[in-house]
């Protein structure tokens, strides 16, 4: 029967074997293991960092909903108050009861379509891209990347030498 690859001792927990000991099938199961290993690491970063992305949105949300409660209550007085200064502005040249809140509604609008859209950029989809994530898995995989070519190749000069030998047959 086959061990499954997490009973398997972990290689820091097994001893000291010098690198010209060790067979291909230990060194293939040991890349096993630790590309297991790895991955499963990645993903719990991945995880943990998009846990703390959503908890700082959520900790923004939460604060801009309570400021804005606040706000709104504030705002509505000042309007009503811009809208009574409108008018009693407005009655010298023309005596209208609707110009006043036109404009006041108006211009407050045109605030609030500039709030959302700053808010709105904020929360972009850039803004949530689990970064050190990203930058982790490109590492690994340069660095699988540069292992693999040296695996295949561990000497250039063996390589040349094998390339002639196999150009002097033809």
């Amino acid at each position: 029967m086959a061990a499954r690859l997490e009973d398997r001792p972990r290689l820091e927990d097994r001893p000291a074997i010098r690198q010209e000991q060790r067979s291909l099938g230990g060194l293939i199961g040991d890349l096993a293991h630790e590309t297991t290993s790895l991955v499963r690491k990645e993903v719990e970063l991945a995880k943990a960092e998009m846990s703390e992305k959503i908890d700082k949105v959520t900790g923004a949300v939460g604060s801009m909903v309570a400021g804005g409660a606040v706000l709104y209550a504030g705002f509505l007085v000042l309007l009503v108050a811009a809208v009574a200064g409108l008018d009693t502005v407005l009655d010298r040249w023309y005596s209208t009861q609707w110009l006043a809140p036109l404009i006041v509604s108006v211009v407050v609008l045109l605030v609030g379509y500039v709030m959302l859209r700053a808010g709105r950029k904020k929360l972009e989809k850039d803004a949530l891209v689990p970064r050190r994530t990203l930058r982790s898995l490109q590492r690994d995989a340069s660095f699988i990347q540069r292992e693999g070519d040296m695996t295949a190749n561990p000497d250039p000069t063996g390589a040349l030498r094998a390339q002639r030998m196999r150009e002097e047959k033809r």
